[in-house]
């Protein structure tokens, strides 16, 4: 199986995110590929340069990343997978800049096996992975030998760590392999296996996040919606008042960003121009038994909802 590990080190700048250095190696530990750049458009970012140590002076009389999209190209090519630690960064920004076939399916986040192998065992959360220091050493890796941020030392740290929890995911889900030798089925193998089980656990924390709980209240004829993830204080709910509104009705929804997607599209037509907050409704007693009785099941796509309603492209 032909894999690229691989790290870059960006500017950082608002506006115009650009790479700085690309380290790349093959599955035998050998470093394949590794340049500095000149940004196109950065001329300063001090904010990563006290992370990455990479100076505008240093990058001076390098190329522009541009230049190298042709040779990376064909490497990124006949690559079977990519290998990296947070490696969407790293193909977001390789995308942004001109490299094409960074598909998903053909990427591996060392984050994950990390998870997998100790993580999960630790009750560390998927989305709370320790940073490439943590995990490399605790995998092995000498970080005094090599300089942490440092693109080079950063993809050779990604690889031995990919390398032994593989082999620890391995035993631990009873993959039979030859000796310390992992060949391309097995590789494969370990893969899906390790996939199925990441998006088991993305859909159950979506899950989580998406439950909730809406409450509707009304003050002076008009009426407005609150959604929250977490419920209201029993003092809150109790007295049936929130900042002087009247509590009118209160929904448990497996899929809070469903459920204000569906109930704000029914009440779009009741919507009160002119009133300081744009979800005051002018509701009629139909409306509100809708809201009463509305329930939902958890589809897996509120992010899709949450991100539609926080831009405002809810219809």
């Amino acid at each position: 199986m032909n894999i690229i590990c691989l790290d870059t080190e960006f500017t950082g700048t608002v506006g115009h995110n650009e790479i700085l250095e690309l380290s790349i190696y093959d599955g035998t530990g050998k470093e394949t590929f590794h340049h500095l750049y000149k940004p196109e458009y950065c001329r300063s970012w001090a904010c990563t340069e006290k992370i990455h140590g990479i100076t505008p002076e240093m990058v001076e009389n390098e190329p522009h990343f541009s230049e190298h999209i042709p040779e990376l190209q064909k490497l990124f090519d006949t690559a079977d997978l990519l290998v990296g630690f947070a490696i969407e960064n790293d193909v977001k920004m390789l995308s942004r800049a001109g490299i094409k076939r960074l598909e998903e399916e053909r990427c591996l986040d060392v984050r994950h096996l990390y998870w997998a192998c100790r993580g999960e065992a630790e009750g560390v959360d998927l989305f709370a992975i320790p940073n490439l220091v943590t995990c490399a050493g605790a995998c092995g890796f000498d970080w005094e030998s090599a300089k942490a941020h440092s693109a080079s030392a950063d993809a050779m740290a990604t690889l031995l760590t990919y390398n032994v929890l593989l082999k620890e995911f391995a035993d631990k889900f009873s993959v039979n392999f030859n000796g310390a030798f992992l060949d391309d089925d097995h590789v494969k193998k370990l893969i899906r296996k390790l996939r199925k089980r990441v998006d088991e656990a993305i859909y159950r924390r979506d899950k989580e996040l998406a439950e909730g709980y809406i409450y509707l209240f009304e003050q002076g004829g008009l009426y407005n919606m609150v959604v929250r993830h977490q419920e209201f204080s029993k003092e809150t709910i109790l007295k049936k008042e929130f900042k002087g509104q009247k509590l009118i009705g209160t929904i448990q929804v497996a899929d809070r960003w469903q459920a204000c997607y569906d109930i704000v599209k029914k009440f779009q037509r009741r919507w009160v121009k002119g009133v300081k907050l744009s979800s005051h409704w002018k509701l009629k007693e139909k409306e509100v038994e809708y809201f009463k009785n509305y329930t939902n099941e958890y589809r897996g796509d509120s992010k899709l909802y949450k991100h539609m309603l926080e831009y405002g492209k809810i219809w």
